[in-house]
């Protein structure tokens, strides 16, 4: 029941974000899920952070980055 409840507000989420900031905004925005996935399993789960996981993270950071400078110029 749990999971159906976060699921429901995430795509409730997602609909509003569209129809806040519009299609292109959103989609860069949700590249940045997998970071709050990490961040949660660190805080929640105690997992460990290692080298792959920042250098993931920061890689994701540049992307997103990237993205909205290239949005930006188009």
């Amino acid at each position: 029941m749990f999971s159906l409840v976060i699921s429901i507000g995430a795509v409730y989420s997602f609909q509003r974000g569209l129809n806040i900031i519009g299609a292109q905004s959103t989609s860069i925005l949700s590249t940045t899920e997998p970071i709050t996935s990490v961040i949660i399993g660190i805080l929640v789960f105690n997992e460990p952070v290692t080298f792959k996981i920042i250098l993931g993270i920061a890689a994701i950071i540049l992307s997103v980055i990237l993205l909205a400078l290239n949005e930006k110029h188009a």
